[in-house]
């Protein structure tokens, strides 16, 4: 079982309470993922979300030419423990697919949500869903941030 101190780490938790974070302990998996492997690749099916205990994970955007898809990679950013990614997952359009790819740069440790069971948990508690939405929006917003300065670096 998780312990509730793992969730108390991760940064887009920090707005829930004890009695929030135990509902959400039931649903929450503990993945281990080797060094060069990956979580998840651009267009793979979105229905995990995951946050990092412990390791480094990459994030990238997958280079293509006229529509091909290409295994050359772009990185876009570097995360460690306490940040979230796959947040497509928590997305609840019937369509989610991932817009990157995740690959663990050390070994990582990781929790993972199923998106149906957190979209269940949303629909059964809206404060859960309104708080954790707003933390999740905090964390892309900060990504766009690093994008925006990667794109400003690409153009001087």
């Amino acid at each position: 079982m998780i312990e509730m101190e793992d969730l108390k780490r991760i940064n887009l938790l920090k707005p829930l309470d004890d009695e929030k974070l135990k509902r959400l302990q039931d649903v929450t998996s503990l993945e281990s993922v080797r060094k060069g492997e990956f979580f998840y690749h651009s267009e793979d099916p979105a229905d995990k979300l995951y946050a990092i205990l412990s390791g480094r994970v990459g994030l990238a955007v997958a280079k293509s030419a006229k529509g091909k898809q290409s295994h050359q990679h772009t990185w876009v950013v570097e995360l460690g423990p306490a940040n979230s990614f796959g947040v497509s997952a928590a997305i609840f359009t019937p369509e989610r697919t991932h817009m990157t790819c995740a690959k663990a740069l050390s070994e990582v440790k990781a929790l993972s949500w199923k998106s149906n069971e957190l979209q269940s948990l949303f629909e059964q508690d809206f404060e859960m869903g309104y708080w954790f939405m707003s933390e999740l929006a905090r964390a892309i917003k900060d990504r766009l941030k690093v994008k925006n300065i990667q794109y400003l670096d690409i153009y001087r």
